[in-house]
This record gives C-alpha cells, structure tokens and sequence, in this order.
C-alpha cells in the first residue's frame, strides 16, 4: 500500500456539508483515514476549497488538524477527481468522483455524502 497515493476531498467526503459550511466529521472517516494512514498510503487533501482565495481552505485545513486526521499534505489546485477505483495507484476519494460509494447522511436530511464503510471494505479487498 506504500506505493499508493489517496486525494481526499473536503466536503461530502471529510465532513458531511457542503461548501461554505462546515459540519460534522463524516461517520467512520477518521478511523479510516488512520488506518490508511498506518498501511504507509499517501493522503493528500484534493478540495476545490483550494482553488479559492477566501479563506476557505485554511478553516478546511483547520478543521482536520482539530479532528486529528492524519492528513499533511493538500493540492493548491483541485485535481478533477478521477473514477473511484481502488485497484488504481492514484485513488480518487471524492462524493463528485465516478462510482464512489456513497449514503444518506444520518444528520443532514437529503444529503448524500461519501460512505467510508463501502471505501474500507472495497480497498481492503483490494489488497
């Protein structure tokens, strides 16, 4: 898993809202991230946050170092987020991504956010 490389976006994927606010830490995105993190996989934050110059992005990058996730490294541009494939090198974790796996949020009626239970089960299956 050393050789593989995770963009994570913000919103819908890290926490539950959407741009400008921001909510709750995404159910399971923590402990997902930490093991991730723990196999020696890259995590790079991939926000269109970024791509903003109001501030955004550092209450974004505030946000994480808050909730202690382990992720120290972000694009200054988002890249447009590729396809979910977890056989890839480059894994695109991103509610807007191709086939990522999401569910209804439990606290924000409506709201379809990343499903971090689905992603563990289909990159570890992956392995």
């Amino acid at each position: 898993m050393r050789d593989k490389i995770i963009y994570i976006d913000f919103d819908g994927t890290i926490q539950e809202n959407g741009y400008p606010e921001i909510g709750n830490l995404n159910e399971f995105c923590s402990e997902m991230l930490w093991e991730l993190h723990d196999l020696g996989v890259k995590l790079i934050l991939n926000t269109y946050r970024a791509d903003l110059e109001n501030g955004s992005l550092e209450a974004a990058i505030e946000f994480i170092k808050i909730h202690n996730l382990p992720i120290t490294c972000w694009n200054t541009n988002k890249i447009k987020p590729k396809p979910f494939n977890p056989l890839h090198k480059e894994i695109f974790i991103d509610d807007e991504s191709e086939s990522c796996p999401l569910k209804l949020s439990d606290r924000i009626y409506n709201k379809k956010v990343v499903c971090w239970v689905t992603i563990r089960k289909a990159i570890m299956d992956s392995i």
